[in-house]
């Protein structure tokens, strides 16, 4: 019988084991816990894995390689059980905290520097799921010490079956490791290799019932997992998950977002059922962020209006939804180049004219604003009142500390 993902997750975490965080900062206290003059309530600023400071009426941008780049004080490693309580301590002490939790290597667990905590289903693995012809192959995971049955899988495709592969976890959890960090992290992949072997059980299990079933059984293990790794009240109210929307090539490469390839126009009407549905569980546990659109562009515009008349119709009710949108970036750089301002008028009213609920649509402008070195200060207030007047919030790459120094500064 298969045990419940919760079951899962708990079951791991008693055995948990702790790895190794070189070079990282240790908690020693919690922060000072400041109020952001209201005026600039618009800004996010970064958060840090141990800041001296928090404005708790301020939105924060989280990352997930800084957060785990801690030591806590009740232990000289880095486990993942800890990081996750680092970030709800830190997160409830904010406004709420945009974090990234949209692929196997983009999320708070590390799939191998610790045992994971409570692992994400990676979206596009519901694609993949869902696009098979046949039944779903599953993810091959034998026992963790079986050195004899890890050895026998040979390729990446023979481990992840009707899944994406995941080169790295391949060549360490078939290894046979000498070194001591080699078998920490080998057992380490190992571990998580068993958790998606588990959920490619799972999937294939409900996709012989349906393919809606299916999806819908995989977006509730998602939604289980990001009130499992930040608890319901604080997901609820302090957290926000970033999803990739509307990836790039690369962004596909790195196994973000829902689509399996940029340009598969065959399979379009299951990927939208799949966003639908997914996108509205993940809403039911709190607001969400969508990225990213530059909106000096017609066809990013429309699509970005059409996911929102999906998830926030007119109408409607619950959390928002949070849009990242740029200008024109710089070629092959997704965080370089215009920031939305110039195009965010045109936009709303486009939004105006459209089935979206405004009341439940926020946008931040990425990329993140450059105060000038000479008057960080008078920068930084006329950035502000021109953003506030586009209803406009603002990503900042400072962070807490920094920014005191600036509310601070004549």
């Amino acid at each position: 019988m298969i045990r419940s993902i919760k079951n899962i997750f708990y079951s791991v975490l008693a055995a948990v084991l702790l790895s190794t965080a070189a070079g990282a900062q240790t908690i020693t206290s919690g922060p000072e816990v400041l109020d952001a003059p209201e005026f600039y309530d618009i800004v996010i600023p970064r958060l840090q894995a141990a800041p001296e400071i928090l404005f708790d009426n301020l939105y924060y941008e989280g990352n997930n390689l800084v957060m785990r780049d801690v030591k806590s004080a009740e232990s000289d490693s880095s486990a993942a059980y800890l990081i996750s309580k680092n970030w709800r301590k830190l997160a409830e002490q904010t406004k709420a905290v945009f974090v990234l939790r949209d692929a196997l290597f983009s999320q708070q667990d590390h799939p191998y520097k610790s045992v994971p905590f409570a692992l994400m289903l990676p979206a596009n693995w519901i694609t993949a799921a869902a696009l098979q012809k046949d039944s779903v192959q599953l993810v091959l995971a034998p026992s963790v010490h079986d050195e004899e049955a890890w050895s026998e899988i040979k390729t990446p495709d023979q481990m992840f079956g009707s899944f994406p592969v995941s080169e790295t976890l391949f060549k360490l959890a078939v290894r046979k490791p000498d070194l001591m960090s080699d078998t920490i992290y080998t057992y380490n992949a190992r571990t998580t290799i068993r958790m998606l072997s588990e959920f490619s059980r799972k999937l294939a299990d409900k996709r012989k019932t349906g393919i809606d079933e299916m999806i819908e059984e995989g977006a509730e293990l998602i939604e289980e997992s990001d009130t499992l790794y930040f608890g319901d009240e604080i997901r609820r109210e302090h957290i926000i998950p970033i999803m990739v929307e509307n990836p790039t090539q690369h962004e596909i490469m790195e196994g973000k977002g829902i689509e399996l390839s940029l340009h598969d126009t065959l399979h379009k009407n299951t990927v939208a059922a799949i966003r639908r549905i997914l996108y509205r569980k993940r809403l039911s546990g709190g607001d969400i962020a969508l990225e990213r659109y530059d909106i000096s562009n017609a066809g990013e515009r429309k699509r970005a209006i059409n996911v929102l008349e999906e998830l926030i119709p007119k109408g409607s009710s619950g959390a928002s939804v949070w849009l990242w949108v740029t200008g024109r970036l710089l070629k092959n750089r997704t965080l370089q180049g215009e920031d939305a301002s110039a195009y965010i008028s045109r936009f709303q009213k486009e939004i105006r004219n459209s089935n979206v609920d405004e009341s439940r649509l926020r946008f931040v402008s990425k990329p993140s604003f450059q105060l000038k070195k000479n008057n960080p200060k008078q920068s930084l207030k006329e950035s502000v009142e021109r953003f506030r007047q586009l209803d406009l919030y603002e990503s900042l790459n400072l962070n807490s500390k920094q920014l005191k120094v600036i509310f601070d500064s004549n």
